[in-house]
């Protein structure tokens, strides 16, 4: 799917803060590399901004849905290279069916483990961290219980570690064409603040436009974040598992 042609990218935000700084536009032969090296500062920093208000507001698209495949007999599953935490139960698809798949701590995955080898339908997850190595930095991994004894489709919403927006390779910013001014602006006023070393009209239009872009995001949020059971048929949601270890039900 194409971008909205409103949406302003990276170097539609690069082409303002560079006529804001008075230094010469992109291609110019006159453009030194430290001014590229400067400008690329301040939009990065106007950028990350955006993306964590000091608020702490969470942005809806900061929080994507993928879906996985599990393969018989593995219980560990490396994580997104860009996953910073789960958001809630995943759900796996059973014969046309969707299950919850609710989280628990490492160390209890590990305890149901050394009961006793356990095959089935997964409805436990944990998370944990991989040993830390320099060249790659900190990634995660997600333990299954039971261990899956087929293919399982399933589900998961996390949190996500953005990436810089880069000219050309990846030009577009996270949360698309609403939230362009914003973003505009945060670059905008991150330059205004670093080289005139003063919070002007940049920063005002910032924080103006940022309170608009919350109230545009939080229109695509759930108004609701669960369902009544009062008002759900119980045969819907009480279902048994039978998952056992040797012969027996794990709490």
């Amino acid at each position: 799917m194409a971008e909205s042609t409103l949406t302003r990218d990276y170097d539609d935000v690069e082409v303002a803060v560079a006529r804001f700084l008075n230094l010469p536009a992109i291609g110019d032969a006159a453009r030194t590399a430290a001014q590229t090296t400067r400008i690329d500062e301040h939009v990065q920093s106007g950028y990350m901004r955006f993306l964590y208000p000091e608020d702490g507001y969470q942005w809806s698209f900061m929080s994507p849905t993928d879906s996985f495949s599990t393969v018989a007999d593995d219980y560990d599953y490396d994580l997104p290279d860009n996953f910073l935490s789960m958001k809630g139960d995943m759900t796996v698809s059973d014969d046309g069916s969707w299950w919850p798949i609710s989280e628990r701590a490492e160390e209890t995955i590990r305890d149901f483990r050394s009961q006793g080898q356990t095959t089935g339908r997964p409805v436990y997850y944990a998370v944990r961290a991989v040993t830390f190595v320099e060249t790659t930095g900190q990634r995660y991994e997600m333990l299954l219980w039971p261990t899956p004894d087929q293919v399982y489709t399933i589900e998961r919403k996390f949190n996500v570690l953005p990436d810089k927006a880069v000219t050309s390779t990846a030009p577009h910013f996270l949360g698309g064409m609403p939230h362009s001014r914003t973003i505009r602006e945060a670059c905008l006023a991150e330059a205004e603040a670093a080289e005139h070393d003063t919070q002007g009209l940049h920063e005002a239009r910032f924080r103006q436009l940022l309170r608009a872009s919350i109230s545009v995001d939080t229109r695509l949020k759930p108004i609701t974040l669960g369902f009544d059971a009062a008002q759900e048929p119980p045969s819907k949601w009480n279902r048994t598992i039978r998952n056992t270890v040797n012969g027996s039900v794990p709490p």
